[in-house]
């Protein structure tokens, strides 16, 4: 436990196969009902890449991590509107 501290700070290192990797993340949601990661690269960018080719396609599979988005603007998923709504702050710079 301590060097995975050292390694990572305050964040858990998940180090294996992508199937543990998934497995990991799967049981964390489950136990917590956790609903989103942060992940954070610690070695190279390398593992980003391996990360997206190699764990989230096992998610998908398990019906865990979506695989398409959500029609609409992020305005629009926000807020409901494609505009910013006047009572937002930056609604008061619109002309």
């Amino acid at each position: 436990m301590l060097e995975e501290k050292a390694l990572c700070g305050t964040n858990m290192a998940l180090v294996g196969s992508a199937t543990h990797v998934a497995d990991e993340l799967i049981r964390w949601m489950d136990e917590t009902d956790l609903d989103g990661f942060n992940i954070a690269r610690i070695v190279a960018h390398e593992t980003y890449e391996k990360f997206i080719d190699l764990v989230i396609p096992i998610l998908q599979e398990r019906g865990r991590y979506k695989t398409e988005y959500a029609p609409g603007t992020f305005r629009e998923k926000l807020f409901g509107t494609t505009r910013i709504p006047e009572n937002h702050t930056a609604g008061s710079y619109r002309r």
